[in-house]
């Protein structure tokens, strides 16, 4: 095992959770690093992934009999956002939910959000739920009389599911899927579905040719980030690479109709995708620095024909976790990052940075929270509020007033820590952990 590698740990019939711990350098006390579950009276292995910099004398591995939770809490689905958007199927066993609470596009509101829709399993219009069951398929509900639904349509899709759009009126439902019956590398498609009254019908499937990773819908336009590995290498700013994004444009005006319309080819394997009514915001890792840095490429969405025009690249000093940390207003893109110095993740901390969208110039910046985890933020008017964690859940207050020279006004110590932050007027709406319980 080397540096970075993922740990196999074999375990006794009566093992239900595995935690891997790290010895702190300076105190000597062994602390939790990773957990993972197992369901009760099986013989098992739990794979564990380890920081790149953390040298495999300094971790341990415990197994305990006892957890909070049954094991079916933690095997169901774990990414309901975009929450470090990292594809590998080993550590997305031990990624942190990102509850999705939020109204959409609640990230970048000051730029106006209210064209903008993201992807969900169920959307409601009228009378009739519409469920994208991500194991069998959509199924379409009606609920004309609350107290005795019933399902009146069904479009079979045995484990293939993702995500899905549906028109306001009810009538068309775009479902982002995986192709049935392939090896890697893996690709996805959209399904375009009619759907009137109990029946539905396929209109068209259109290609990604990449494997779907999160998606907006601006308008009628829809924009889609998937990762492709190439067959031959792509050169970008003097290296050779082959994990690639791809931002393809579809064009939905025409629901019966529908048109992939323009294809982006981006450097680096896709992270996070954030819009307003005017820009794309879309993050991929850096190919110069793939493990501690990201950039950021800012989209023109108003054109008339919906085609993405790029009008920005910018590299902020860290790594961009969630569609929380990004905010466009008044010309201005904040962004917090999960940062590290020389690159350790013994270093890390927090980092807010302000850059002119025109000029593509760092406007101002502001370092937090010095060896402590980055979790929740959020934006709201002139503020930014920002969660870490070590020991305990320090929110910080960003007064973002003058962008070249944000400040923090307020710190707030409270056990636990926070994954999701709701301003509600005067007050912050919270849901966290503390002592291995939901708060």
């Amino acid at each position: 095992m080397t540096k970075g590698d993922v740990v196999e740990v074999s375990t006794p019939t009566e093992a239900k959770r595995v935690r891997l711990e790290i010895r702190d350098g300076e105190s000597g006390e062994w602390k939790a690093l990773k957990t993972g579950h197992l369901p009760g009276s099986k013989v098992g292995k739990v794979y564990l992934q380890i920081p790149r910099d953390v040298d495999r004398s300094q971790i341990r591995a415990r197994w305990s009999s006892s957890t909070p939770f049954p094991y079916s809490f933690y095997a169901g689905r774990s990414r309901f956002g975009t929450r470090e958007g990292d594809a590998s199927s080993v550590s997305a066993q031990f990624r942190t939910v990102e509850l999705a609470m939020a109204e959409d596009g609640a990230g970048t509101t000051d730029d106006g959000t209210d064209n903008v829709q993201e992807s969900d399993v169920w959307s409601l219009s009228e009378d009739r739920l519409y469920f994208f069951n991500q194991m069998r398929g959509l199924q379409v509900v009606d609920l004309s009389y609350p107290a005795d639904p019933k399902v009146i349509a069904r479009h079979r899709l045995p484990a293939s599911g993702e995500q899905m759009y549906v028109t306001a009126d009810g009538n068309h439902a775009f479902l982002l899927v995986r192709k049935p019956g392939q090896g890697w590398p893996y690709s996805s498609e959209v399904r375009v579905l009619k759907l009137d009254g109990d029946e539905i019908s396929e209109v068209t499937r259109l290609d990604l040719d990449a494997s779907y990773r999160e998606s907006r819908m601006v308008g009628d336009k829809l924009y889609v980030l998937s990762e492709k590995w190439e067959q031959n290498e792509v050169r970008w700013q003097g290296w050779n690479f082959r994990q690639t994004t791809r931002l393809a444009t579809f064009d939905l005006s025409d629901p019966d109709d529908p048109r992939k319309i323009d294809e982006k080819i981006l450097a680096g394997a896709p992270q996070v995708i954030s819009a307003t009514n005017s820009n794309l915001m879309v993050v991929t890792r850096d190919p110069e620095n793939y493990y501690y840095k990201h950039v950021i490429r800012i989209f023109d969405v108003t054109n008339l024909s919906g085609v993405p025009e790029e009008i920005a690249e910018l590299r902020p000093g860290g790594r961009v976790l969630d569609k929380f940390k990004l905010r466009i207003r008044d010309g201005v893109l904040t962004v917090i990052s999960q940062a590290y110095r020389d690159q350790s993740w013994r270093a890390r901390y927090s980092l807010l940075e302000t850059f002119n969208i025109s000029q593509g110039k760092l406007l101002g910046s502001l370092e937090l929270a010095e060896q402590e985890t980055l979790y929740a933020t959020r934006f709201d008017g002139d503020y930014a509020y920002i969660v870490t964690f070590l020991r305990i859940d320090p929110l910080f207050v960003i007064d973002l007033t003058n962008p070249k020279k944000p400040s923090i006004v307020s710190e707030l110590e409270v056990p636990g820590w926070s994954e999701y932050i709701q301003p509600m007027g005067d007050q912050l709406f919270a849901v966290g952990a503390e002592n291995q319980q939901v708060t």
